[in-house]
């Protein structure tokens, strides 16, 4: 009875043992079978230039050899809220070759029959008016500036022969990983832009934006976000601003860069001794209410870095014949101790010439936590 017992425990183990087994080598063979898969790394070859934008290769640290293959032409997301960090010139323009050259016009014969462009360099001045541009995405593309006086990338003015926007608000063109070359950067000699963007109703990302007399002039409904403005263009005579501002609501500037310096003479007079432009904003002579919001920009250079609501309420009639209503929120913004020129090859530029801000700005507008860079200490 003993020995039965005994080869009756013995079974049992070999039992248990058996079912261990087999559930190990099933759970192996349906691991292996689970997928098929190749050594495929797409991101190491070439993207057809047939894509129109769909696909294109950008930077990750988690993928292998550090590159992925990104579909779509979506934005780049916004960093975090809280970790903004400073444009460089390795974060902004286009991520990919841009040496395939298009005009203006064929530009919009794409756009209007796919609603995106990217990978590509139009040259000349490109305007977009009234329905051009609703829910369009402009990604990865150089724009050269050809027009003397004129402008990189004109949108929606409403005046000057160009029709204002006919979408929504939700519907404006985004232009993301953008460059805007001005005359002066590109053609020395052959006379000089006005400014790179004039524009509103569109939203700038990671944008790159230098060689013409002024930055932006901006108008409603206008975002720069995670952009440089740098390098404007200094012929006999001119004030240079990195930034414009006459008119205008819903304005937006978030995580962007100011240097506001001269690094181009485009008719070979010369620029200031310490290469300072006119201001990074130059609050203009109104024609209309302005309320513009700067939440975490750093700021560097000008005459004055910021010059505010002085020029809109001047007691002189003769420039301004209406009381018009300046309204600026400036929130957690920087300004550098010194300033860069990427075209004079430079990060050692003055601060300014007189002062990071002129008149009463930091005391009649919305003024909170807005610092120099390298101190914390207040800028006021």
């Amino acid at each position: 009875m003993k020995r039965i017992k005994n080869r009756l425990f013995t079974g049992s183990i070999i039992g248990i043992v058996l079912v261990i087994a087999a559930a190990g080598i099933l759970t192996t063979l349906l691991s292996h079978a689970a997928t098929v898969s190749l050594p495929l790394e797409p991101e190491t070859g070439t993207i057809s230039q047939n894509t129109s934008g769909m696909a294109t290769v950008v930077s990750d640290s988690t993928a292998s050899g550090g590159k992925a293959i990104q579909f779509g032409a979506s934005t780049t997301p916004p960093p975090p809220s809280g970790d903004f960090t400073m444009p460089t010139a390795a974060s902004v323009g286009p991520r990919c070759d841009v040496s395939t050259t298009v005009t203006p016009a064929q530009a919009l014969t794409t756009l209007r029959a796919t609603g995106e462009l990217s990978c590509v360099t139009i040259n000349g001045q490109f305007t977009l008016e009234g329905s051009d541009g609703v829910n369009w995405h402009i990604t990865d593309v150089r724009i050269i500036t050809s027009a003397v006086n004129g402008y990189g990338l004109r949108t929606y003015l409403g005046f000057g022969g160009v029709d204002a926007f006919t979408g929504t608000l939700a519907q404006r063109p985004v232009f993301s990983h953008i460059e805007i070359v001005g005359l002066a950067a590109h053609a020395s000699g052959a006379g000089a832009c006005s400014a790179a963007v004039a524009a509103n109703d569109i939203i700038l990302e990671y944008a790159d934006i230098y060689g013409c007399t002024d930055g932006v002039k901006s108008w409603s409904d206008f975002a720069l976000r995670y952009s440089w403005i740098h390098d404007m263009d200094h012929p006999s005579g001119a004030h240079s601003d990195a930034l414009q501002i006459v008119s205008g609501s819903n304005l937006e500037f978030t995580g962007d860069r100011f240097d506001g310096y001269d690094g181009y003479s485009s008719d070979g007079t010369g620029m200031p001794s310490d290469y300072a432009g006119n201001s990074v904003l130059q609050t203009g002579h109104c024609n209309g209410d302005v309320q513009a919001t700067f939440t975490h920009n750093w700021f560097a250079g000008g005459h004055y870095t910021i010059r505010g609501e002085g020029a809109c309420d001047s007691s002189d009639t003769t420039k301004h014949p209406a009381p018009y209503t300046v309204h600026y929120v400036f929130h957690d913004n920087r300004w550098l101790r010194h300033g860069t020129s990427v075209a004079l090859g430079r990060s050692d530029l003055v601060p300014n010439t007189y002062g990071p801000i002129y008149g009463s700005t930091a005391a009649d507008q919305d003024w909170v936590d807005n610092v120099w860079d390298d101190t914390g200490e207040a800028v006021h």
